[in-house]
């Protein structure tokens, strides 16, 4: 598996049945019960119910892991036996390969039948389908999630392009006076495009604070997301701008091109 060891050894051909018992514990056992000791060589004792006292002979010290699902098993204290010590417990075969793991299962079987044709393989899987069997019901309401994310994002684009496109549209007599009276057209498309933005920039801005405030919540539903992800809140500030230069460019632009004659008349 790749675990570092930190201090000590791990365990040898000679720990076997009728030697003395060794065990490895991770560094956060050792912290939590040997915190101003080094625990290589002590002895953790071992009273099951009913039963006599065993002692373990600390022989190494490895890096904490998790056991349990992908980024939500809390840390907890490990203690690893040595499968030659406790020849009885089920034992879980890792095998690490640089092609298909899944073209070696046959191989595999084959090995383990030569050794003992009555000792049974079963619950065979890959390291991929191991992780994804783990996260599946967070990926399930990440995906759920996602979904309705890019739902309210998509009804926030209609939305905020309806509501500009309708108010540039209302303007087009006002529009057209500023055109009659020689103003030059550059100068009023930047006009609209000054007041349009600033309602743009006060509504991202409230709905930053919002996804900031809110951000923690997604933590708990999608493994990995930080909780003030800089890149998504200026990607969809990025959109809604670029969404809104479209919804008074559009209007602004069929506004302009209208004689302001035929406007006023209409009116």
């Amino acid at each position: 598996m790749g675990i570092p060891i930190l201090r000590g050894r791990v365990f040898g051909r000679d720990d076997v049945v009728g030697k003395p018992l060794v065990i490895v514990i991770d560094e956060h056992l050792a912290r939590t019960f040997f915190p101003n000791q080094d625990p290589i060589d002590l002895r953790l004792s071992q009273e099951p119910s009913g039963k006599t006292k065993v002692q373990y002979s600390i022989v190494g010290i490895v890096r904490s892991v998790r056991h349990g699902e992908v980024g939500i098993a809390p840390k907890a204290p490990q203690i690893y036996w040595p499968a030659a010590q406790f020849p009885s417990l089920q034992t879980t075969l890792l095998v690490r390969t640089a092609g298909d793991p899944r073209a070696l299962l046959l191989s595999i079987r084959a090995a383990v039948h030569d050794i003992d044709p009555q000792l049974p393989v079963f619950a065979t899987r890959t390291m991929d389908e191991a992780i994804a069997a783990s996260i599946a019901t967070h990926r399930s309401s990440a995906t759920l999630v996602g979904g309705f994310s890019i739902l309210a994002l998509f009804l926030a684009a209609l939305g905020l392009y309806g509501v500009l496109a309708y108010s540039v549209t209302r303007r087009t007599r006002e529009i057209g006076i500023r055109i009659a009276l020689g103003s030059p057209r550059a100068k009023i498309c930047g006009l609209i495009f000054q007041q349009g933005m600033i309602m743009v920039a006060l509504g991202i801005f409230a709905g930053v604070i919002i996804s900031v405030a809110c951000s923690p919540l997604v933590r708990h539903f999608v493994y990995g997301v930080t909780p003030h992800d800089p890149s998504m809140i200026i990607g969809v500030a990025t959109l809604l701008v670029a969404i809104a230069i479209l919804a008074c460019w559009l209007p602004a632009r069929r506004a302009m091109n209208v004689d302001p004659m035929e406007v006023l008349r209409y009116e």
